[in-house]
C-alpha cells in the first residue's frame, strides 16, 4: 500500500528539473529509456550532470561530456531487465571507452548523492560514466525496513550486467571499474560480492558510506579487525586493501602500504545508521565499551532497550547535523575518491581544489 502511495510522487515531473541537452545521458533521444521512465529522483540525478563550467572549477584537463545512465522502475519491474537497459545505454553512449565507470546503488526512491558521484566526474574532467537504477518508491528509511531484498537484487543485477560487459573488453582497454553505495545503497552494493577478496578481484576501487549494521561484509570485516583497533574505526589486515575512516586523514593511519585496488568504508563514529542494531536491545556494543569515537558523547550509557530506542530516534534526525557527524559525509566523499582512484598525475593541490568545491 505504501509503495503504491509513494509511486504517485515518483511520477511527478518537477518543472524546475530541466532535461539536459547532452546526448550521452539517459532519457535523451538516443537512450533506451524515456525521460518520464526515470522517475523523480532519476530525473534529478540526470539533470545534475556537471556542466563545462563546473568541471573547469575542478580541473584544467581536457573536458568531455560526462555519461550518466539511470533506469527507473517505470521502465521495467524486473531488476535484471532494468540492468540490461542500463547496459544498453552505456553501450549506446560509448561509456566503456571512458577512463572510469562508476556503478552506484541508489537509496530508496532512487536518490543518488550528487556530492558522492560528481567528484569522480570532475577528477576525470568528464571522461567518465556513472550508472544506477531504481528499485523502490519508498523513502530510504522505510525501504530499509521492508525493501532490503529489492536493494540486494537490484545491486547484484546491475553490477553483474556491467561487469559481464566490461570483462569482454581487452584488459588494457577497460575503464576503471568503481563501486559506490550510501546507507541502504551501501548495504545493497555489498550484495554483488561474496566478500573482501571478491571486491578486490572484481573492482578497481570501492567506496561505501554510512553502511547499516546489517551489511554482512561490513559486519564480518569489523569482527575480524586487528587487535587494538576499535569497532568504530577498525583496521583489517593492516589496511592493505580495505580501510575504515571517519575523516579523510584516517585513510593514512595504517602504516602498511595501501595497495590498489583500494576499498573504503566511510563511517562517522556518531552515525546512528551504522550503529543501530537489534543486538543493542540486550547487548552492550564494543563502541561504547572501548575508547569512544571523537564525537560520541561521554555521557552516553548503554541501557537495555532504551539505547536501542534512542538510536532509532537519532536516525530520524541524523542528517540535520554538521559534516562529519551523524549521517552527513559531504566533502569527505570527494577526499576519499581522491585517495581511492586518482587520475594520472593527480596532486595534493588537485585534491584540495576538488574538496573545496564541497565545503
Amino acid at each position: 500500500m505504501l509503495d503504491r502511495a509513494f509511486a504517485t510522487i515518483n511520477d511527478v515531473v518537477d518543472p524546475e528539473v530541466a532535461q539536459p541537452a547532452s546526448t550521452v545521458v539517459s532519457g535523451s533521444a538516443t537512450s533506451a529509456v524515456t525521460w518520464e521512465d526515470l522517475g523523480a529522483e532519476g530525473r534529478a540525478f540526470i539533470a545534475g550532470v556537471p556542466s563545462e563550467e563546473r568541471i573547469a572549477q575542478a580541473t584544467d584537463r581536457p573536458q568531455a561530456d560526462p555519461v550518466r545512465v539511470f533506469v527507473g522502475l517505470d521502465a521495467d519491474p524486473d531488476p535484471a531487465r532494468r540492468a540490461e537497459l542500463a547496459v544498453l545505454d552505456l553501450e549506446s553512449f560509448k561509456a566503456f571507452d571512458r577512463a572510469v565507470l562508476l556503478v552506484v546503488t541508489s537509496t530508496g526512491t532512487g536518490w543518488v548523492d550528487q556530492r558522492a558521484v560528481e567528484p569522480v566526474e570532475l577528477m576525470y574532467a568528464g571522461d567518465s560514466a556513472v550508472v544506477s537504477t531504481q528499485y523502490s518508491h519508498l523513502p530510504s528509511w522505510l525501504s530499509f525496513v521492508v525493501d532490503q531484498q529489492r536493494a540486494r537484487d537490484a545491486a547484484r543485477a546491475l553490477f553483474d550486467a556491467v561487469y559481464a560487459r566490461w570483462s569482454q573488453l581487452p584488459e588494457g582497454d577497460r575503464p576503471l571499474l568503481l563501486v559506490y553505495g550510501e546507507s541502504l545503497g551501501a548495504f545493497g552494493a555489498e550484495s554483488a560480492f561474496t566478500g573482501i577478496p571478491d571486491m578486490v578481484n572484481r573492482t578497481d576501487g570501492l567506496l561505501l558510506v554510512g553502511p547499516p549494521s546489517v551489511s554482512p561484509i561490513h559486519e564480518s570485516a569489523t569482527e575480524a579487525r586487528d587487535p587494538g583497533s576499535p569497532q568504530w574505526q577498525p583496521v583489517v589486515d593492516g589496511g592493505r586493501a580495505l580501510r575504515f575512516a571517519s575523516t579523510p586523514q584516517d585513510l593514512a593511519a595504517p602504516q602498511e602500504p595501501w595497495k590498489q585496488p583500494r576499498l573504503v568504508y566511510l563511517q562517522n563514529s556518531s552515525d546512528p545508521v551504522v550503529w543501530w542494531s537489534v543486538e543493542l536491545l540486550f547487548t552492550r556494543p564494543d563502541w561504547l565499551s572501548e575508547p569512544r569515537g571523537p564525537d560520541v558523547s561521554p555521557h552516553l550509557r548503554w541501557w537495555p532497550i532504551l539505547t536501542f530506542l534512542q538510536l532509532a530516534g537519532d536516525m530520524m534526525d541524523s542528517t540535520s547535523v554538521p559534516e562529519g557527524h551523524g549521517h552527513v559525509y559531504g566533502s569527505h566523499q570527494a577526499a576519499a575518491w581522491s585517495q581511492i582512484a586518482p587520475p594520472p598525475a593527480w596532486t595534493d593541490a588537485d585534491e584540495s581544489r576538488l574538496v573545496n568545491l564541497y565545503r
